[in-house]
């Protein structure tokens, strides 16, 4: 672990594993860039980090917990769906907090402040109302006896009508003196962090997760992070799919609700995560190639098994727009084929050949149930359409280019054999070698030294296969493991 001040953060690990310096996603400029845009922010300061679905936002928060760290600005990491069985978010927040700071540096333990704001968030935390007050004051004007009945409920005491109305504004009152005290006894905290420690300042607060959470808890935190703890010195990273962060806002208060607008009353600013590089992502990944280094994988000209399939697979990922967890499914369901295609070899004693783009692109087709896959046969070359033209496999090669080559060269072909000892004119079927396989027919400018090369591996492939040298897979081959991976999510 790097030398910083805090021995013993909660999350050490990342320290080490979970740092800009090895981040797959090639963000370390963008991660560096926004570490020093947080530590400049001082005066309760809510950052909205934004990235869709599976891009990688977990990771890149962890990094930034591990550069705050090292830089000596006290960090806490919170899971908001480790923690959303919970009825109450500043419990969470609270708990974790101080647990978090108290573990960095010891002697935040004995601080005066660390004391004073275990008192009153205990205090609050057993008293109020903190979270469930809008709901169940909502419940009392609607309907004044259910209202009534679920707050004595969550009180635990049975008061009339007009009682719990007296206590519900008293109630009110000490929460409001409560935000008020809690803030300025956090602001003392981190300035006492600062003065006797010599840690620096804001502490951040990273809130990861909150798009997976339950729609009411997820606006219970964001309220709880603007009233409690939006103070000066705190800077809260909110991690989410805004997008869908909004779409759960809308499921509690209506499809017609300007979510996007609410979502302003919380956030100062919005910050989205650059969209990763594929190829850089897929070529960081560790995999294991050992087990099917003697099956003959093709097209392949120069490189390595494991480059083969980190070019091919960030190709076809760059074509279908696929994401990052999709990459990570579909590595893993290639994987799998491979060394199903291996097993075949080991039983069988039968070299296997199998094309890779054939591979790739069909188990895309299948995930994304797209008619090209369905209509396939081995004697029907079904290409997909739904690829973006502009990827490139190989320098001035198009992935489309790829696809129609590699489909084409699994195709059975219907031959008539006129030879005088077919006396029986038996139509034969064969894959395209020799002259149906003329690379003129695909031959683009400043193409022609690469679409050569690819079609002489494919057709010493098929030639030897032809010739009783090991099996080249037909699309019925390829479609039996491409469904069996299917059933691995």
């Amino acid at each position: 672990m790097p030398d910083c001040l805090f021995s013993e953060p909660k999350y050490k690990e990342w320290l080490e594993n979970a740092t800009f310096d090895n981040c797959l996603l090639n963000r370390k400029e963008f991660g560096r860039f926004l570490t020093n845009y947080l530590i400049g922010e001082n005066e309760g300061f809510v950052l909205n980090l934004n990235g869709a679905w599976g891009t990688g936002k977990t990771e890149f928060c962890k990094r930034l917990y591990s550069d705050l760290i090292t830089k000596n600005h006290p960090c806490v990491y919170i899971d908001a769906w480790e923690s959303d069985f919970s009825k109450e978010p500043l419990t969470v927040v609270a708990s974790e907090l101080l647990k978090q700071m108290e573990k960095l540096h010891s002697d935040v333990v004995g601080l005066d402040e660390t004391k004073e704001i275990k008192k009153i968030l205990g205090r609050t935390l057993k008293g109020l109302f903190v979270g469930l007050a809008g709901g169940v004051t909502k419940k009392l004007f609607d309907d004044s006896s259910s209202g009534i009945a679920a707050a004595q409920q969550f009180v635990g005491v049975e008061l009339v009508p007009e009682t719990f109305i007296d206590k519900l504004a008293t109630d009110y009152t000490e929460q409001v003196e409560s935000i008020k005290f809690i803030r300025q006894t956090l602001t003392d905290l981190a300035g006492a962090l600062e003065s006797e420690i010599g840690t620096q300042l804001p502490v951040v607060v990273i809130i990861d997760e909150l798009d997976r959470c339950r729609p009411d808890y997820a606006i219970e935190m964001l309220e709880v992070i603007k009233h409690f703890f939006t103070t000066k010195n705190f800077v809260f990273v909110v991690a989410s799919d805004t997008q869908q962060l909004c779409e759960s806002i809308k499921n509690i208060y209506g499809n017609k609700f300007d979510s996007n607008q609410y979502l302003k009353r919380f956030f100062d600013r919005t910050a989205t995560l650059p969209e990763p590089n594929n190829h850089d992502y897929i070529n960081a990944i560790e995999f294991d190639c050992t087990g099917i280094t003697d099956l003959r994988l093709y097209p392949r000209v120069s490189e390595s098994e494991r480059m083969f399939i980190v070019n091919t697979i960030s190709a076809f990922s760059d074509g279908f727009d696929l994401k990052i967890r999709d990459i990570d499914q579909l590595l893993n369901k290639v994987l799998s084929c491979l060394r199903t295609a291996k097993a075949y070899q080991d039983t069988q004693g039968v070299s296997q050949a199998v094309n890779l783009p054939v591979l790739i692109c069909g188990l895309i087709e299948y995930e994304k149930n797209l008619p090209s896959y369905h209509s396939r046969t081995n004697r029907n070359e079904s290409r997909p359409i739904f690829i973006n033209e502009n990827v490139n496999y190989e320098e001035r090669m198009p992935l489309t280019l790829l696809i129609e080559i590699c489909l084409f060269s699994i195709t059975e072909r219907v031959e008539q054999d006129d030879s005088p000892y077919n006396r029986n004119r038996i139509t034969r079927y064969s894959i395209p070698v020799g002259s149906d396989f003329d690379p003129s027919n695909w031959e683009r400018e400043g193409t022609s030294v690469s679409i050569r090369n690819l079609i002489n591996k494919v057709e010493a492939v098929n030639s030897s296969s032809i010739y009783g040298e090991g099996k080249s897979w037909q699309w019925s081959d390829y479609k039996q493991v491409i469904e069996l991976a299917g059933y691995l999510n």
